[in-house]
């Protein structure tokens, strides 16, 4: 089991989604806690949706200060769950050693009085970390923390390994190894330049980071949004390539495929309309006449 945490400064950045994508993609967390979402729970919700997570629990903003959320899998076994303004407490069942233990997201107060700094600049320190008490090391001695990088907040993410040498399975149809994608050259040609931007500008991004250059602070929002429209060009190419590889395979599920097209034609069929006094033309031969009528 893996869980992600990150104070991601706001989940509507532009950068946010994209990389939270790319994370839990590599990594497969079954957990992921925000810290400083800056929004709602509506706007979560969404969130969740879009990072294909099946529950969540959320701490509403204090306007655009602060704001915490859960999401997790189904197969986590959730016991009870604990929330505060400053806090998200969830306490579950672990699969493989049946122990019960409780994970707890703290996000420190919003509070200007409360969060005192001196100076200005950047602080590099490392902020963000997982605590554990002595007999939670005990039920799990081989877990392990990492910190990774990113270029869409100033903190790094945190991923919480339970059990490191656990591999995930993960199946796949040799078949589909051989399956023409029915992209063109073209279209190849520019997903692999997104590719490759994505890397060139990461690395700028860090290497801008690293440096003492004075009035840094625009040239990374500069390439934050090339960032952001190289990652949109990527995703726009992968569910093209969904959408092809989908048509080439409908011959192995006639049924489904002849369906789903049947259904798309009722969705766009003109069964009634409502004439200008208010009376409705109900049936086929109706409908015909009155839109033959209103185009004469």
């Amino acid at each position: 089991m893996k869980v992600l945490v990150w104070n991601c400064r706001g989940v509507g950045g532009p950068l946010t989604i994209f990389q939270l994508k790319e994370v839990i993609n590599l990594h497969f967390p079954s957990v992921v806690f925000l810290a400083e979402t800056k929004n709602q729970k509506t706007i979560i919700e969404k969130v969740q949706k879009q990072l294909k997570f099946d529950n969540c629990c959320v701490v509403n903003s204090n306007g655009k200060a602060g704001g915490l959320a859960m999401v997790w899998k189904e197969d986590i076994e959730v016991i009870s769950i604990d929330q505060g303004t400053f806090f998200i407490g969830m306490k579950m069942k672990d699969s493989d050693s049946g122990c019960e233990w409780w994970l707890v997201g703290v996000y420190a107060s919003t509070d200007e009085n409360t969060r005192k700094w001196e100076g200005e600049g950047e602080v590099k320190e490392r902020l963000d970390r997982y605590l554990a008490n002595v007999k939670w090391y005990q039920m799990f001695d081989r877990a392990r923390c990492s910190h990774i990088e990113n270029e869409a907040s100033d903190h790094s993410m945190l991923i919480l390994d339970l059990n490191p040498n656990q591999k995930k399975d993960v199946q796949g149809n040799e078949k589909d190894k051989g399956v023409q994608n029915g992209i063109t050259n073209m279209e190849k040609e520019k997903n692999m330049d997104s590719g490759k931007r994505i890397q060139v500008i990461k690395e700028r991004i860090q290497e801008l980071k690293d440096s003492n250059i004075i009035g840094k602070k625009g040239q990374l929002v500069e390439l934050k949004l090339q960032l952001s429209k190289a990652y949109r060009e990527e995703e726009l190419y992968c569910s093209q390539k969904a959408r092809t590889r989908w048509l080439q395979e409908e011959d192995k599920n006639i049924a489904f495929f002849h369906a789903s097209v049947m259904n798309a034609r009722k969705q766009r069929q003109i069964t009634c309309l409502q004439k200008n006094n208010g009376q409705w033309r109900k049936n086929e031969q109706e409908v015909k006449e009155e839109i033959c009528g209103y185009y004469k």
